[in-house]
């Protein structure tokens, strides 16, 4: 239709379309040229009719043509009999943001008990900024926040050299943590928002930490269908803290109630933003 400038020649291909197209081919046809697609479908019920894991598997890379890609590749394997499975494979690939879980609101210690009476994990909540960190084997690094978009360049100033020094035989790896300014004397973090370029000017004796609370990835291996708990043990294995630089966030295991009501009295006490509870399945 564009490329016809008379109206008449416009009708005559339009009627052509009319006598092929089903009431459904017209109605998505209109929709198309008035720019109003609204199908009531978002992009997890789209992707999810691909297969039963196809949106779980999008979301590990948040980049839909690398998805469309494996995804193309994996039905030519299943098709041909050389794949099995026909459940797609959760991958994530470096330099590419992976999608982040984000945390849900817990109402009570009743509550918390009541989703997983096991037990669980306690993390202390760093009142900093989410950061995902990417390095390559040329030690080429990305920064990326929690909206999966690159992060600016004064909050990161520092971080690559210390990250080498604290994983020497890190060649490549995803890690997953908090940035944040954290004052040299006391140890202690500074709130939220110091970490903009006029408010660090501010605290002179304070530098960025990055608080690291999981690895997704290390020297070529997704690490994404261990536990929390095997990833964390790959963390503490491999990564030496650097001093107000680069730290290993505190987990603590809760068995009890009383376990976890104390460590919510500490956050309060030592006014930090709060506690992030995490089960070992993930």
């Amino acid at each position: 239709l564009g490329q016809l400038t008379r109206e008449q020649d416009q009708i005559q291909a339009l009627r052509k379309i009319t006598e092929k197209s089903t009431v459904n081919d017209l109605r998505m046809f209109i929709r198309l040229i008035q720019k109003d697609l609204k199908i009531n479908a978002g992009p997890k019920q789209i992707i999810d009719s691909l297969g039963t894991n196809a949106y779980e598997s999008f979301q590990a890379t948040n980049d839909l043509q690398t998805f469309i890609k494996r995804y193309l590749e994996h039905k030519n394997s299943v098709d041909n009999g050389t794949q099995l499975n026909k459940q797609l494979a959760i991958q994530i690939e470096l330099m590419t943001p992976v999608h982040p879980m984000l945390a849900e609101p817990c109402k009570s210690v009743d509550f918390a008990f009541k989703r997983c009476p096991n037990g669980f994990y306690a993390e202390i909540k760093y009142d900093g900024e989410r950061l995902q960190l990417h390095k390559d084997k040329t030690n080429k690094f990305k920064f990326f926040s929690r909206s999966l978009k690159p992060v600016v360049e004064n909050k990161i100033q520092q971080l690559s050299q210390y990250v080498l020094q604290a994983f020497p035989k890190g060649e490549s790896m995803i890690l997953d943590g908090e940035i944040l300014l954290v004052d040299r004397k006391t140890k202690k973090p500074l709130p939220f928002g110091t970490l903009g370029v006029h408010k660090k000017k501010e605290f002179s004796e304070a530098n960025e930490a990055f608080f690291i609370f999981d690895c997704l990835y290390y020297n070529g291996e997704s690490l994404l269908h261990m536990t929390l708990k095997e990833r964390r043990e790959i963390l503490s294995k491999h990564m030496t803290p650097i001093e107000n630089h680069i730290l290993l966030s505190d987990l603590k295991t809760i068995n009890k109630k009383s376990e976890l009501k104390h460590l919510i009295n500490f956050a309060i006490a030592e006014g930090l933003e709060g506690l992030v509870l995490k089960v070992n399945i993930i």
